[in-house]
């Protein structure tokens, strides 16, 4: 498999002191928006630590999956999702160093269903703990409003999008019938505008997003991250509250089952990260 270690010079110093964070990223979120929350943190890295940060996107989860598990990249952080972060930390040594306290919460929203053609869902990457979350649940969430029980639940068509941003904005546009994203996503657009819609909240038995450190980086690296990230606050949308990982949290993260990535490994990325932000 050919990786694009071509494109990404490693950021170590001969001393090997961490100077620059290379942050690999899953686009959770518009670019721009994943700018003003991580500026608060680049900021408190570079004035008190001395550390810049770097921000890298992936178009979605595979290439991202790919790159963790690649020896010759030199990412510092990566932020899978949930099940492949315990993956990556069983198989790989990967270690995680912080994370969103919250459980996964999804909105489900629809518009009345049309006869005429198929129900379609829009979903962020397939590879999404809510897009395989959603499947499983999907029979319940049916029932749970009149306009939609009449639906036969193999008729219904997954539409991939490869962002959360991305699907909720393909609803939104009246592209499909219906879409799946984190409600933390969901409550970042007006109420004027997603009011209008029904919706459904439902639970996923994760945890909440986490973010790995590669295992190369010494314990007084791994700290400096740690106090980089729980240091300060996110934009006020999406309050990006950092916990630094227990070890009743680590033993949950243990428990999670193994994530197949076969589909993501078995083929070369289609993109090479996109830098995204340097402060």
């Amino acid at each position: 498999m050919a990786f694009m270690s071509s494109y990404l010079p490693c950021c170590y110093a001969e001393t090997d002191r961490l100077d620059t964070i290379r942050f690999l990223h899953i686009p959770l979120v518009s670019r721009a928006l994943t700018r003003q929350i991580y500026a608060p943190i680049a900021l408190e890295l570079k004035q008190n630590l001395g550390i810049k940060l770097e921000i890298f996107f992936t178009s979605n989860y595979c290439d991202l999956l790919q790159l963790a598990h690649d020896p010759s990249q030199s990412f510092d952080l990566v932020f899978p999702p949930p099940h492949a972060a315990a993956q990556l930390s069983r198989q790989l040594g990967y270690i995680p160093i912080v994370y969103f306290p919250q459980q996964i919460s999804g909105v489900f929203a629809y518009n009345a269903p049309d006869a005429k053609r198929p129900f379609t869902v829009a979903l962020g990457d397939k590879h999404a703990t809510l897009s395989i979350e959603v499947k499983l649940q999907m029979q319940r969430l049916l029932k749970e409003h009149e306009a939609l029980r009449k639906l036969d639940i193999n008729d219904i068509q997954y539409r991939y999008q490869g962002a959360h941003n991305g699907a909720l904005m393909a609803f939104l546009k009246g592209e499909v019938d219906a879409v799946v994203v984190p409600e933390i996503i969901f409550s970042s657009v007006s109420e004027q505008v997603t009011n209008k819609y029904p919706r459904l909240t439902f639970m996923g038995q994760y945890p909440g997003a986490i973010i790995l450190a590669n295992p190369k980086l010494s314990k007084k690296e791994l700290n400096k991250m740690k106090k980089g990230f729980t240091g300060t606050q996110g934009h006020s949308l999406l309050p990006i509250n950092f916990h630094a990982v227990d070890e009743e949290f680590k033993r949950m993260l243990m428990d999670m089952p193994d994530f197949d990535i076969s589909e993501c490994t078995n083929r070369e990325p289609h993109t090479k990260p996109l830098f995204l932000i340097s402060e």
